[in-house]
């Protein structure tokens, strides 16, 4: 969206990229042009993320490395998707136009939302994050 009109504390504004904050098709639009960007880059080119769901701004995703070696530590495992070139390149990609996401590697806990989601032993338990 280009050249739109919105009034903030009785001043009238032009954006010029982009759709204005608070206006009620923002979300809506949001929604659809990174859904197109969802399916079309994001899916179709990285098999290894069998679960990616969003809600306005913010995402989480399941990525599945078959090929993680055996034995590390934690700190190594993160180490080693950081430095995957398949995780770098999905991190470029992750990212649309103007909208940049801000990234951590994958790992066994994440805080998302209101939630802490833990895996441990292939179980997956959820408690309110405090």
């Amino acid at each position: 969206m280009t050249e739109n009109i919105f009034k903030f504390d009785n001043i009238y504004f032009r954006q010029i990229d982009g759709t204005a904050m608070g206006t009620s098709s923002a979300c809506q639009y949001a929604t659809a042009v990174y859904g197109y960007h969802k399916r079309t880059a994001l899916l179709q080119n990285f098999p290894s993320l069998f679960f990616l769901k969003r809600f306005i701004d913010d995402m989480i995703g399941l990525w599945h490395h078959p090929t993680l070696p055996d034995g590390l530590s934690p700190q190594q495992e993160k180490r080693w998707f950081e430095q995957s070139p398949k995780w770098q390149q999905f991190v470029q990609t992750l990212s649309y136009n103007s909208l940049a996401w801000t990234t951590i590697a994958p790992s066994q806990q994440i805080d998302f939302l209101d939630l802490t989601i833990v895996i441990d032993d292939g179980e997956v338990t959820f408690k309110t994050f405090q």
